[in-house]
């Protein structure tokens, strides 16, 4: 973000994935049996969303998926914010509703562009952003904790019902 090539995810971000990986199959969670399961989880992730198969997300296809897509979607949106921001299409003050958020890659990828423009001077005055989340997985867990990591120019809620049940309020 803010103009420079993305180089990773954050380590914040990070160690709270790898919390979850540690607690759930151990220090060495990508070797072994556990390491097999979770490629095993994402190849069939991958392929029943290629099929147009529904696909269920319990506690270990969040974090399968979270390794194999959270750092890709958060570099993802920055490059596209960038041009964005270039292009001086990118506001400082932002309603966001994310359908199927999952884990959050392009919503923390959001956070952390627009507090680093903040910084740069790129896009002046301050950024904030009233986040909604609708997510009704067990991703919704993994998404909550790691919002709390996020710039405090952001006020997120996530919605744990589908969005089908907000037609119904």
């Amino acid at each position: 973000p803010g103009g420079t090539p993305i180089g990773a995810l954050p380590r914040r971000y990070e160690r709270v994935v790898e919390d979850r990986l540690v607690a759930r199959f151990g220090r060495e969670w990508y070797r072994g049996e556990d390491g097999d399961t979770l490629r095993t989880v994402v190849r069939r992730l991958k392929s029943d969303y290629y099929a147009g198969r529904t696909t269920a997300y319990d506690a270990t296809a969040v974090l399968a998926y979270a390794v194999y897509h959270l750092a890709d979607y958060y570099a993802a949106v920055g490059y596209l914010l960038e041009e964005l921001a270039e292009s001086s299409l990118l506001p400082r003050r932002l309603r966001v509703v994310d359908v199927g958020a999952g884990v959050g890659g392009p919503a923390l990828g959001l956070f952390d562009y627009l507090d680093d423009a903040e910084r740069h001077d790129r896009t002046p005055g301050p950024a904030l952003v009233d986040y909604h989340a609708v997510e009704p997985s067990a991703a919704a867990d993994l998404l909550d904790r790691l919002l709390a990591e996020t710039p405090q120019n952001v006020r997120a809620t996530v919605h744990r019902d589908t969005a089908e049940a907000f037609d119904q309020a």
